[in-house]
């Protein structure tokens, strides 16, 4: 039913809102004391999250397979870094995100795929100098 692949895409997924809710919360913290690392932050998280989000599901379908992983392990090292420091939300989803980096480069190592994988030798046919 679900393949391991699709439970980390839906876990990338749930961790994409998780960095959307924790700009937001970036953004009240910003609020309340003036810090502008923080602002500046919230901004970039706000304006990176839903780009990378549309790439995912649109512009990936088609991509080879460990790239995939290897982008989303790139995006979520920088963002979760990124939201360690604005608040409380931020950091326990930083952490989430910290531990699907892991997943998803341990799956772009480890993924096997039947098509990439050629035959050596075709065993149907027999040798000439038998």
């Amino acid at each position: 039913m679900f393949g391991l692949d699709q439970i980390v895409k839906y876990l990338t997924f749930i961790s994409y809102m998780g960095f959307f809710i924790s700009s937001i919360s970036g953004f009240v913290g910003v609020s309340n004391t003036f810090d502008l690392c923080k602002l500046t932050i919230s901004i970039i998280v706000l304006i990176n999250v839903p780009l990378f989000f549309y790439v995912e599901l649109f512009k990936f379908q088609d991509a080879d397979e460990p790239i995939k992983y290897y982008f989303r392990a790139y995006n979520h090292i920088i963002i979760s870094l990124l939201i360690l420091g604005l608040s409380h939300i931020g950091l326990g989803f930083g952490i989430y995100g910290i531990v699907l980096v892991f997943a998803n480069l341990l799956l772009g190592v480890f993924e096997y795929n039947s098509s990439i994988v050629k035959p050596i030798m075709n065993t149907n046919e027999s040798p000439e100098n038998a």
